[in-house]
């Protein structure tokens, strides 16, 4: 795993390296929440890995990928193709039944 730094709670710089798997990781993610037809839930998160480096949590659902929804599957599609060139990206989640944007910047 790339060595992601912690500036805030809500905030973190990736390395522009670690962007596609970033990414890669977010598509899984959807793909793995998508399955149970209701909102994009996260579960099987962990401090040590990837996503929760990122700042994300168990039971946050994903709302938005910067400023695309994540609604259906094409939205969700759209909205990690346009984050692949981006120098920073934000999350929207609901964690705990309050809105919560989390930001990645891309060094």
């Amino acid at each position: 795993m790339a060595k992601i730094r912690v500036v805030s709670p809500t905030e973190r710089e990736i390395p522009a390296t670690a962007r596609e798997a970033v990414i890669a990781e977010l598509a899984r993610a959807i793909r793995e929440a998508r399955g149970d037809a209701g909102p994009l839930r996260l579960f099987g998160v962990r401090p040590d890995r990837l996503l929760g480096a990122l700042g994300l949590e168990n039971g946050d659902r994903l709302e938005a990928l910067g400023d695309k929804p994540l609604g259906t599957e094409t939205e969700a599609k759209q909205a990690l193709a346009a984050a692949k060139g981006v120098r920073a990206l934000s999350l929207q989640v609901t964690r705990k039944g309050k809105p919560l944007t989390l930001v990645l910047q891309v060094k």
